[in-house]
């Protein structure tokens, strides 16, 4: 196993995976690599013998199992509920990362990992501070991303009847605001595994992924392994920045996706992968970053 302490406190637990020697006729070194205890479930399918169909049972209860069958613990945190299932089935060539990750999606929820390597299942929420001011001289070195191909003027997703449930399909339409009046790209997408009553709180995480697809922001070389509050930099916490240069005009608020640090014998530097907020909890954004502000005569 790998454990990673930063200022004594502990911050990874995780397996090896990979060990390199390297030598010269005057030094050698080992280069380790390794991932959270969690990626195991990234790399593997089902082990034999274990219940890959699952009916009228709730996320807690699929991802529980999953990381039981591999001697993991799971944390879930849901706080708008946790509804049943219809029915899904973990084929035997599929990953088990994949597999629930498609469902937490379907359930509004992301899924990461705690210092101890157990898989997490939780909502992001909207009610996250700003942890730092980065103005220009940090800021205008952020190298934006956009795919205009993942962005799209309406969602549209769609229920299926189901007879034995007493259910009947229904259809929810999204039409962006952000979109210009002239863009004209649909998108239906089928909402599975769900009643019509949550069907809602599904097309709306789908829309805030089509807004973390279309639109990031790679900010490298932030001076520090920590946030001004002396925290080590995180996902899911906030950065303003102000960079005109980069037609970020007024001070806009991003979301922290990921975060990666460096070390050598003379500095720590953090890159912070950053989208707009709301993307993970299906909260349309009020306006582009690069919105130029109303000028007045």
């Amino acid at each position: 196993p790998i454990e990673i302490k930063i200022g004594g406190e502990l911050e990874f637990t995780g397996t090896v995976v990979g060990v390199i020697p390297q030598g010269t006729p005057n030094e050698s070194s080992v280069t380790i690599s390794g991932y959270s205890r969690a990626g195991v479930l990234v790399d593997s399918t089902m082990p034999d013998g274990q219940a890959r169909e699952f009916s009228e049972v709730p996320l807690s209860f699929i991802v529980d199992h999953i990381a039981t069958a591999f001697g993991l613990g799971a944390s879930i945190i849901l706080p708008t509920g946790d509804p049943p299932f219809d029915k899904v089935k973990l084929e035997l060539d599929d990953t088990v990362w994949d597999f629930m990750v498609e469902l937490a999606q379907q359930r509004g929820a992301v899924i990461s990992d705690d210092v101890y390597g157990d898989p997490v299942v939780w909502v992001p929420s909207e009610d996250v501070r700003s942890v730092a001011y980065l103005a220009a001289e940090v800021a205008s070195r952020a190298e934006p991303q956009f795919n205009g191909q993942n962005y799209f003027s309406h969602i549209y997703g769609y229920t299926q009847t189901n007879r034995k449930r007493g259910r009947v399909g229904e259809r929810y339409e999204y039409a962006n605001p952000l979109a210009p009046p002239t863009l004209t790209r649909a998108h239906f997408f089928k909402v599975q595994d769900a009643d019509n009553e949550d069907a809602p709180a599904v097309v709306a995480a789908k829309i805030g992924r089509m807004f973390g697809e279309v639109a990031q922001w790679n900010l490298p070389e932030v001076p520090s392994w920590r946030d001004p509050d002396g925290e080590l930099w995180r996902p899911n916490t906030k950065v303003t920045l102000l960079a005109p240069q980069l037609m970020i005009y007024t001070a806009s608020d991003f979301l922290v996706r990921t975060v990666t640090l460096h070390a050598t014998p003379n500095s720590r530097t953090a890159d912070l992968g950053l989208v707009m907020p709301g993307v993970f909890s299906g909260v349309t954004p009020a306006k582009w970053p690069f919105d130029e502000p109303a000028t007045s005569f």
